[in-house]
């Protein structure tokens, strides 16, 4: 069940209050061994390679959008998800300390709901949708309009995910670099490294992904509203548009509550 977009479609912890950080856990090699859309497009080329290859190039740079198609495509089609046992169980902590969390990903925002719903999670999610990318740049903006610079703790799995760890108040990384380690301490942040991930492993159908993608595609003013929100709990950015609904990182935004089965 998703609660409806609208102008408080956003978490509450991005208005300041008492209780823990909010924590932001990656898909994308954090909560799971990969970006979904990988795993729908291997699955394509292995299953139905021309018509994969085709997609691909009808929207060159964004294999967000070929795959929303494929599962669309071929419903029946089965997918075998690897879960971070590790990062699981440090939502279900943080849920229990009375913390929101939020799930990012570069996959479309429907597949990160459904991911979400078939592992019972109660969580924010945010990523692209029709108009561009959530990309590691953009969700470090976004992350730090919401919450604030260094108003909320972040997990991860990935070095291309540097952006979002340098606004964080601290990285819990399944990779962590000596290098990117060293540049969070400069500035302020911290790095933990997790433990070897435990894999779980999950089974979900195309039509799984393509059901709640369809159900939950952006309106053109998703957008607009959720700009309005940021603007509203969290100020202006540094350099104002003269419409919060302009302001660019939201191009690539959208974003929806879950709530657990």
């Amino acid at each position: 069940m998703r609660q409806s977009d609208g102008i408080d479609a956003i978490p509450p912890s991005a208005v300041p209050g008492p209780g823990p950080l909010p924590l932001v856990v990656d898909l994308d090699g954090g909560l799971l061994a990969r970006d979904p859309v990988a795993d729908v497009l291997g699955w394509g080329s292995r299953h139905q390679p021309v018509a994969t290859a085709h997609l691909r190039w009808k929207v060159p740079g964004r294999p967000d959008l070929a795959a929303g198609t494929l599962v669309r495509l071929y419903p029946a089609a089965r997918l075998s998800l690897r879960v971070n046992g590790e990062i699981l169980d440090l939502i279900a902590t943080h849920r229990r300390c009375g913390g929101e969390v939020t799930l990012v990903s570069a996959a479309p925002a429907g597949m990160v709901d459904a991911v979400a719903h078939a592992l019972g999670l109660s969580v924010w999610v945010y990523g692209s949708d029709q108009d561009g990318r959530f990309t590691p740049e953009r969700r470090a903006l976004a992350l730090a309009s919401l919450f604030g610079h260094r108003g909320f703790d972040y997990a991860g799995g990935r070095a291309d995910q540097a952006p979002i760890c340098h606004v964080a108040r601290r990285a819990l990384m399944v990779e962590g670099e000596a290098g990117l380690r060293a540049e969070l301490r400069t500035a302020g942040g911290a790095l933990v490294r997790l433990g070897s991930p435990v894999w779980q492993v999950i089974e979900m159908s195309l039509q799984d992904l393509a059901g709640v993608t369809a159900a939950s595609g952006a309106a053109p003013s998703t957008n607009r509203r959720l700009s309005a929100a940021i603007w509203s709990a969290a100020g202006a950015p540094v350099t104002p548009a003269a419409d919060p609904g302009d302001w660019d990182v939201d191009s690539a935004l959208s974003g929806r509550r879950l709530r657990g089965r």
